[in-house]
């Protein structure tokens, strides 16, 4: 089981939109509905983001560098499966038989 699954992401979503209309209230109340609304608009992103599923996204782009990082064997693939993904010389397409690529 990864961390992306551990975390309860609908009360966490729900929780911090919850907070952000709270703080929008108190903007609307001090500096106006221009501002009450613009927080109103950032506090739904979260529950937004929970119910179009883009959480696992936002996680997997956070994750992704790191993971990167620490090196292939950590990421989870081995130094064969990485050596077939990147062929040698003159072994890609569009390549001639001496490993020239053709151009004109």
């Amino acid at each position: 089981m990864s961390t992306y699954d551990k975390i309860a992401w609908l009360p966490l979503c729900a929780g911090l939109t919850g907070l952000g209309l709270v703080l929008s209230y108190f903007a609307y109340r001090r500096r106006g509905a221009g501002s009450g609304l613009r927080w109103a608009a950032w506090s739904l992103l979260p529950l937004a983001a929970y119910l179009t599923g883009s959480i696992e996204m936002f996680w997997k782009m956070g994750v992704g560098p790191g993971s990167g990082a620490r090196g292939p064997r950590a990421a989870g693939h081995s130094p064969a499966r990485r050596h077939r993904a990147c062929p040698g010389p003159g072994q890609g397409p569009g390549q001639g038989a001496q490993g020239q690529e053709h151009r004109r």
